[in-house]
């Protein structure tokens, strides 16, 4: 096979250099913003990972705030640990204040680490070779545009302070190879191994630096490296041992199993609700339940006082719904064990796990009967000395398609998983502007429900402009160039509707809340308006994912134009699939 037929790997590196240069400038210019105690948090960790062997680590001996990465992230904080102390820069602090040099310090390992981002989107940025890509270049900005500078990473990492791009940028690279790879099957047999060992070692290593965010694909990188039969690859199966060491830190003293599993998945310590409601389906159940329950409570107490019903409370139902022993859910407490409901069922890590599953089902089911579909094809379709020349619009429309499905999956986690932040809905707004593109009315609308629900993380007076300009500009940028349909017009509403909520935002620092014993109202409603653009994209994508797998792949489609929207017309003349298994097919 011709070499020079391969599609691109990635935009070239001088694109991306000089786009996180400008980036990394910007950036700079938010050293002095206020941080939270999300930094000191990490200033403990790089201390403690100096201070006590690897073997200790995971243990209370070390105090709290405890780890609670996986042993990546805390080898990560060791050399970070390590080069601060090279340079002699303080890792410590005084009562939540730390030193000039220390806080660059930490703000230039989080600019510096956000290369992984921009080496992750290159996957997602190879340019089709055809004629009719002439706004392939405007296409691969957009998607570079739309995750560089998203106003909800910039807010969470360069002021909140996480290293959230590290981690997202490892999983798009390892989601970009794995799905090029399935969808370019017709590459030669090494080239297929090889770049389904990157894939492999990529997700591993995401697993290992934050496991939360990488568990939300794991089903679909399961699947496909399955599909694929990457467990007969000897180098998938060599980079999962060798992760598995690492996760027993078996090369530097062993970290005990026990000690690694109760900071890692702490389900008694922490509840359905994080402190702050995440903008899922659990904060419209919370929202409708405490509604509920306080209409009840009025209705109950105009019967008490006109003498049609009795209370040992007095007039208050509230008292008689209060569980014994239940935190009220906006207490701004993880302890809320079960939700906090008043008139809802408690809710269990297991029963959180089932919504989870049945959730992502659709979305699985499509990938599976789009891999078996593609192999029908390619057992019943001859090879063509043609398969080449299969059209990269077409191959860019597959990736689309999966990268759909890849969204669905993490956002059904992030609907109904335990005790979810709010920070986990950036890499399902990421891969959703990937696959519907950056412009979509539903991608618009998701991403600015994800800018708004990472708002409470940087409330700070000084910082309010910087989130404002921050979002205008992505706003003003990824806006429609072609006037929206009339259906989803209210998409646009909801989009730029996200002014007057921000207003009330402002007004929220008003102390009249507390007063009126609601303190807890503002964030509830900025969280409840954000999950209504969430639960709408989960359920559009569902739509898409299924509609398109049972018309398109099974045969139902009225229009048979429109079938086979994972093979391409090459293929429907006579090549192989796109989506074929890379093991004897080669």
């Amino acid at each position: 096979m011709d070499k020079t037929s391969h599609p691109q790997e990635g935009v070239g590196f001088g694109l991306l250099l000089r786009l996180y240069c400008v980036t990394a400038l910007l950036k700079a210019l938010l050293v002095r913003a206020p941080y939270s105690t999300d930094l000191l948090v990490h200033l403990h960790w790089k201390s403690l990972t100096r201070r006590f062997p690897v073997s200790a680590w995971y243990t209370p001996a070390t105090g709290p705030p405890y780890l609670d990465y996986p042993t990546c992230f805390a080898y990560l904080e060791w050399f970070l640990g390590a080069l601060a102390q090279l340079l002699r820069i303080p890792l410590d602090h005084e009562n939540g204040s730390v030193r000039l040099s220390t806080l660059i310090f930490m703000r230039i390992t989080v600019i510096a680490l956000d290369v992984f981002l921009f080496l992750g989107m290159r996957p997602w940025c190879a340019g089709p070779e055809t004629a009719a890509a002439a706004s392939f270049p405007s296409v691969v900005l957009d998607r570079l545009l739309w995750v560089v500078t998203h106003p909800a990473l910039w807010l969470v990492d360069n002021i909140h302070f996480q290293y959230n791009g590290l981690v997202i940028g490892v999983i798009l690279y390892s989601l970009g190879v794995l799905f090029r790879e399935s969808v370019y099957a017709e590459m030669e047999k090494r080239r297929s191994q090889r770049g389904m060992w990157r894939a492999s070692a990529a997700f591993l290593v995401a697993l290992g630096l934050k496991h939360t965010t990488a568990l939300s694909i794991a089903p679909v990188v399961g699947l496909v490296l399955w599909k694929q039969r990457a467990w007969k690859n000897i180098y998938v199966v060599v980079s999962g041992f060798v992760w598995l060491l690492l996760m027993l830190g078996l090369p530097f003293g062993c970290v005990g199993w026990r000690a690694l599993w109760e900071r890692l998945f702490p389900l008694d310590e922490r509840g359905l609700f994080h402190a702050y409601w995440a903008p899922n389906a659990y904060a419209l159940l919370a929202a409708a339940d405490k509604v509920v329950a306080r209409f009840c409570a009025l209705v109950f107490s105009r019967l008490v006082e006109r003498g049609l019903a009795k209370s040992p409370h007095g007039s208050d139902l509230l008292p008689m719904l209060h569980r014994s022993g239940r935190v009220s859910n906006s207490a701004g407490l993880v302890q809320t064990a079960g939700g906090g409901f008043y008139l809802l069922p408690e809710w269990t890590p297991m029963l959180a796990t089932l919504c989870c599953v049945v959730a992502m089902t659709p979305s699985l089911l499509a990938l599976h009967w789009a891999f078996q579909e593609s192999a029908r094809h390619g057992e019943t379709q001859p090879a063509s000395s043609d398969a080449t020349a299969v059209d990269r619009l077409d191959q860019r429309r597959c990736m689309e398609f999966l990268a759909k499905i890849c969204a669905q999956v993490s956002l059904s986690l992030f609907l109904f998983g335990w005790h979810v932040h709010e920070k986990a809905l950036i890499l399902p707004v990421f891969l959703a502007g990937l696959g519907l593109g950056p412009r979509h009315p539903v991608a618009a609308a998701l991403s600015t429900a994800c800018s708004l629900a990472m708002f409470p993380l940087v409330s700070s007076p000084g910082v309010r402009l910087v989130r404002l300009a921050l979002l205008f500009w992505h706003w003003l940028y990824f806006a429609p160039l072609q006037p929206w349909p009339p259906t989803r017009a209210w998409l646009l509403v909801y989009s730029y509707g996200g002014i007057g909520l921000m207003i009330g935002e402002l007004l929220a620092s008003w102390h009249g809340w507390q007063r009126l014993g609601l303190p807890f109202l503002p964030l509830m409603l900025q969280s409840v308006y954000s999950a209504l653009a969430v639960v709408f994209a989960w359920g559009y994508l569902s739509w898409q994912v299924w509609r398109s797998t049972r018309a398109d792949y099974m045969g139902c489609s009225p229009n048979a134009e429109a079938k086979h929207l994972l093979i391409a017309p090459s293929v429907q003349a006579g090549a192989r699939p796109l989506l074929v298994r890379s093991s004897s097919k080669h």
